[in-house]
């Protein structure tokens, strides 16, 4: 290859980079305005109790920061994990809101996975420590939620598939890698999202409780949680009444 022609296959290796940035662009755009719809689909009655459940976490890891408490290798790594969940708190909800569904179900997945890991660490006073999660820890509901899960991260069924790429217009349909607001998958992929959250606030207070008993911020945090339990259900219940009704 001579240098002219070195030159020209740069060039166009340019050209092709700037075009294709130029369409990736305009996918973060369409998912800009997915993420309005979907919210508005969605409501805040079913969004805020998913972030004050984020919040509440987040307070109680910070507020543990510097503070002495009853501390052993155990709640340690029950601190390490929590604060790993803390790195990507919001990380599962921002792409079921961009209508990213299959990598949204991944990310749940793990969060699962980090329930019945923090379950079993709360449950027991002995055992090995640094080890995979078993979902036989996890309360009953999430057996049957990380199935779910992994049929839409793995995309194993058909017509999860064609729900996923799908689109349709007035001119006809066809498959297209453009999000887009699909309302049965946001609906229950936000409400799993927003029960996953609740159990990993419930095990966060377990633990904060476990490192400093009563402190001074214990009943608060623990009064919000009872709250928002009280709000999750009712959202569950209304949700699917309108999936019935709709």
């Amino acid at each position: 290859m001579t240098e002219e022609e070195y030159k020209k296959h740069i060039d166009e290796i340019k050209e092709f980079l700037y075009r294709q940035h130029t369409i990736y662009e305009q996918y973060k755009i369409v998912a800009l305005g997915v993420v309005k719809e979907t919210l508005k689909f969605l409501t805040e009655d079913v969004v805020e109790p998913n972030k004050l459940s984020g919040y509440l976490i987040q307070y109680l890891v910070y507020d543990s920061a510097g503070k002495y408490g009853n501390t052993s290798p155990k709640n340690d790594y029950r601190m390490k994990l929590v604060t790993v969940y803390l790195q990507g708190l919001f990380v599962a909800r921002d792409l079921i809101l961009e209508g990213n569904y299959n990598k949204a179900s991944a990310v749940l997945k793990q969060d699962v996975e980090m329930v019945a890991r923090l379950s079993e660490l709360a449950k027991s006073k002995t055992g090995k420590l640094y080890k995979q999660p078993h979902l036989k820890f996890a309360p009953p509901i999430f057996g049957k939620l990380y199935g779910r899960l992994n049929d839409i991260a793995h995309i194993s069924k058909e017509e999860i598939l064609e729900e996923l790429i799908t689109y349709r217009d007035k001119e006809g349909s066809g498959y297209s890698p453009v999000k887009k607001l699909d309302e049965r998958f946001a609906l229950e992929l936000f409400l799993a999202d927003s029960n996953i959250k609740l159990e990993l606030l419930r095990l966060t207070l377990i633990l904060h409780h476990d490192l400093f008993g009563d402190d001074e911020i214990y009943p608060k945090a623990s009064a919000y949680f009872h709250l928002l339990t009280q709000l999750v259900k009712t959202v569950v219940i209304v949700s699917r009444s309108k999936k019935a009704n709709g």
